[in-house]
């Protein structure tokens, strides 16, 4: 399965990440899948995982969050056209849908963060750095 990450906001807004291969781990780390130069992206941050056509999204203990359209998440999964927040940075997701997963009738599964406080490091976390985007992500072997 193929999915599409498009930038959205302000810096970079556009940049697409294909992705192909599972899972694919994101965070600020250079060796990861998708790699976020951004101070409020964990250096391991979220791992997204494929099952039975329909992708999901897995928080690894980020400081900062991930967030699927606007829900701060612990585990969800990520239908088309949903947005995908991981720290400051929000990409839209595309993916073909497949004819065994059935979209319209499914709920949703998610799994909501517990709510925490904010704590004063958390504010320095409104403003975007700057974010190096490769144009297609993929392992190969």
């Amino acid at each position: 399965m193929q999915i599409t990450l498009v930038r959205l906001g302000e810096k970079n807004r556009g940049c697409e990440l294909s992705v192909d291969r599972f899972p694919i781990r994101i965070g600020r780390h250079p060796q990861l899948d998708v790699s976020l130069n951004e101070h409020c992206v964990s250096e391991f941050h979220c791992q997204l995982e494929q099952m039975n056509g329909i992708l999901f999204v897995r928080d690894l203990g980020s400081a900062h969050g991930t967030f699927v359209n606007g829900f701060h998440v612990v585990r969800s999964d990520l239908l088309p056209g949903d947005q995908l927040t991981v720290g400051q940075v929000t990409f839209q997701v595309f993916y073909p849908r497949m004819r065994s997963a059935c979209y319209d009738d499914m709920e949703r599964e998610m799994t909501l963060a517990p709510i925490r406080p904010r704590h004063t490091a958390d504010r320095g976390c409104r403003r975007v750095l700057s974010t190096s985007c490769r144009p297609s992500i993929g392992r190969t072997g």
